[in-house]
């Protein structure tokens, strides 16, 4: 997969040069200068400025290729595999996860894990199994049932509590500008709606003894055919949680949120996916 891509860009790199130069060569002739003059300034100049690009996206790239979800035992890079399970360490944090819902880890130069990217489908959360659901899992984004999770080190990322707190004092629009009157109460959730034009926004708030815990974003953008929510949940002090799933999922927030938690401590029951079982749930 790493020669696919690095052919991808060595292609990528060619037909960028060769249309710049084809653009400057036509655009010094349709006002009468020397063609192959500017069209040969152009090649030298603008080779080493989309080499440099190129390389750029490479080396962005290249870490994230050969650890996408396998079937089968192989080995997963910057990760331990070991009996059906992932174990990777985000800063201080180890996590241990079965290796159907690992998708993959993106790593620094020096090797250190970046984030991590895990998977599974709603509404029983099954995890990836090539024979039996492997459509699913590569559907059109929102419009099935898989839900992506990504673990980022919070760093200077602000907290939920943070994000809402920099809301209400007009710093942050995140809320709209309810200045924490929320519209009303759905699933058990703050409704805030927002408009921006023909854009429609809406969030969903969870608190926990009065402290904002889970924040949902929710585009009802009448464009877009399949609307989705974006949550946003911190795990500890040191790992944030990124997850995104379809629109029509967020009534199970409650069990999506345990199942997440399950499957990052490590507790996660893990049953066997049947056909029948996706049959029943691509009717809903």
């Amino acid at each position: 997969m790493k020669l696919a891509l690095l052919f991808s860009l060595a292609g990528l790199f060619f037909a960028i040069v060769t249309l710049v130069t084809r653009w400057s060569v036509r655009w010094a002739q349709r006002r009468g200068g020397k063609g192959w003059l500017w069209g040969g300034l152009t090649l030298l100049f603008s080779t080493p400025v989309v080499l440099v690009a190129v390389l750029f996206l490479g080396v962005k790239l290249v870490p994230l290729m050969g650890v996408e979800a396998r079937d089968g035992e192989r080995p997963v890079r910057n990760a331990t595999e070991h009996n059906g399970r992932v174990q990777f360490r985000l800063r201080n944090t180890h996590f241990e996860v079965p290796r159907q819902y690992f998708k993959g880890v993106a790593v620094s130069g020096g090797g250190v894990v970046e984030h991590a990217l895990l998977w599974a489908l709603l509404p029983n959360f099954e995890g990836y199994a090539k024979a039996v659901n492997h459509h699913d899992f590569f559907e059109v984004h929102h419009k099935g049932r898989r839900i992506q999770i990504m673990l980022l080190p919070r760093g200077r990322r602000m907290t939920v509590a943070q994000i809402v707190d920099k809301s209400l004092s007009n710093s942050v629009d995140v809320l709209g500008k309810h200045q924490g009157r929320y519209d009303e109460m759905r699933y058990g959730l703050e409704y805030y709606r927002t408009e921006y034009g023909a854009v429609a926004s809406s969030e969903y708030l969870y608190r926990q003894n009065g402290v904002p815990v889970i924040l949902f974003r929710c585009h009802e953008d009448f464009q877009v055919p399949y609307p989705g929510c974006q949550g946003r949940w911190d795990y500890n002090d040191e790992v944030a949680v990124n997850f995104d799933f379809g629109i029509k999922y967020l009534p199970r927030w409650r069990s999506i949120m345990t199942h997440i938690q399950q499957l990052l401590d490590g507790k996660l029951d893990v049953k066997p996916v049947r056909q029948s079982e996706i049959n029943e749930t691509q009717g809903e």
